[in-house]
């Protein structure tokens, strides 16, 4: 097997984080668990779009971050169940949307892309 080794030089061919900006997603997976605090919570695997790449964004839906409950609902069509204020895994699998990207740096592993928030799409008025 031939392949190019990761070093300083090429690591660029292997950095697959997109620059901080609002991308369109899709959610492709969701379960319902319980936090490391012990609070409900839905995470939820999305791909994320830019131009002809995708990449894989996990996130947490929890009612400490109620702001972004409220917009993934808000993005995703899922308004109703936001003012019944019940929201399930099986509710978010195939919604589609736009987020805000932003890098996150530890400096122990690799740069990741997180989910900052999620976008109403303005309507276009004509």
């Amino acid at each position: 097997m031939n392949f190019t080794p990761m070093l300083d030089g090429n690591k660029k061919l292997y950095d697959f984080v997109f620059p901080k900006d609002e991308y369109e997603f899709k959610v492709v997976w969701a379960r319902e668990k319980i936090s490391k605090k012990n609070n409900e919570m839905i995470e939820i695997v999305l791909h994320v779009y830019n131009n002809d790449k995708t990449i894989k964004v996990y996130d947490y839906l929890l009612e400490a971050m109620a702001f972004k409950i409220q917009h993934f609902c808000e993005t995703t069509g899922l308004e109703n169940a936001y003012a019944d204020g019940i929201l399930t895994a099986k509710m978010c699998v195939g919604r589609t949307g736009r987020c805000r990207l932003e890098v996150q740096s530890d400096g122990k592993y690799s740069d990741k892309n997180i989910i900052a928030d999620y976008c109403k799409i303005e309507e276009i008025p004509f």
